[in-house]
């Protein structure tokens, strides 16, 4: 169990508390195992973790103060929107695994199933252009804690040692994954997350799809 505190956040969110719990079940060493000398090691893993995210930078929960020329001398106005409510983005992780060790470890063969749940992710709110597109005294989006995600996936390790002497060792190693990310909730059912270089958008995140998918026109062929 750990605890970490931001100043990223006000002080009612500023700490956040991150349990976690794993077991494992040496297979191989039971009783009715003893028979079988072909295998070495035989692990079953268990995991669960609670795990928090605070990358938005320094007192991103508040608002600072830029500066504009008036005829007055130097004036001051908020850079950005504040929002006092910004508390620690959270993710959720169960993951389950074998290790299976055979003919003198000569063969390590390793399976791991994850999921992951993110609650409350960390991003800047959308806006009307008018207001933080002004070219004179323009001010940024706040961060909020926007939506939810999810991450499913198996991931296959095959490791042998094909050959050893006594002045070198051939080895090699097989890795097989696959994930499947989805957006699984934002702050409105309609709403969308466009990821844009300049005036240009290029992803676009919608519920029910995967996260940072390309945006774009589906092309047939070329005239």
């Amino acid at each position: 169990l750990r605890t970490d505190g931001s100043s990223s956040f006000s002080k009612e969110n500023r700490w956040g508390w991150f349990p976690s719990v794993a077991l494992a079940w040496r297979i191989s060493n039971e009783g009715f195992m003893k028979n079988i000398k072909w295998v070495d090691n035989l692990k079953l893993r268990l995991g669960w973790g609670l795990v928090g995210n605070q990358s938005v930078g320094s007192y991103a929960y508040g608002a600072t103060m830029a500066t504009v020329p008036t005829s007055w001398d130097t004036g001051y106005y908020p850079a950005n929107f504040a929002n006092p409510d910004l508390k620690w983005e959270s993710t959720h992780a169960w993951n389950v695994g074998i290790d299976l060790n055979m003919l003198n470890n000569r063969i390590e063969f390793i399976v791991d199933a994850y999921y992951k749940k993110t609650k409350d992710l960390l991003m800047q709110a959308s806006l009307p252009s008018y207001i933080i597109n002004n070219d004179y005294m323009g001010m940024t989006s706040p961060w909020v804690n926007a939506g939810e995600m999810e991450n499913k996936g198996i991931e296959f390790t095959l490791n042998t040692v094909n050959l050893m002497t006594k002045d070198w060792r051939w080895q090699t190693g097989l890795t097989l994954s696959m994930n499947r990310n989805k957006l699984t909730r934002t702050n409105s059912e309609q709403s969308a997350l466009f990821g844009t270089i300049g005036s240009n958008t290029y992803t676009m995140s919608e519920i029910g799809g995967t996260v940072g998918r390309f945006y774009g026109y589906n092309v047939i062929g070329m005239f």
